[in-house]
């Protein structure tokens, strides 16, 4: 299988399979305000594609399954940029 194969019907997708379904997926929703990120993670049945939301998805129903791979949604809310210590609150080296 190459990586642009969906996996075969009841096969576990590889690695090389949710790569590129990743890249599918941001292709189509990459842009989206609600996507806050995307990823691949292992699964019991291979891998699946992950999706990190702000919020729930309104509207047209996301697919179950992208190029043959799981899609597994998540809400995780805002995503906020955290600022650098302040170097009086970093821990000091004593050695």
């Amino acid at each position: 299988m190459n990586a642009a194969d969906p996996p075969a019907e009841g096969a576990a997708p590889d690695l090389p399979a949710a790569r590129h379904a990743k890249e599918a997926l941001l292709a189509s929703l990459g842009d989206h305000p609600l996507v806050t990120g995307c990823g691949v993670a292992r699964t019991s049945r291979g891998y699946a594609v992950t999706i990190s939301l702000v919020a729930a998805w309104e509207g047209e129903a996301l697919p179950t399954q992208v190029e043959g791979v799981p899609l597994q949604v998540r809400v995780i809310g805002p995503v906020h940029r955290q600022g650098l210590r302040d170097e009086a609150d970093a821990p000091k080296n004593e050695g």
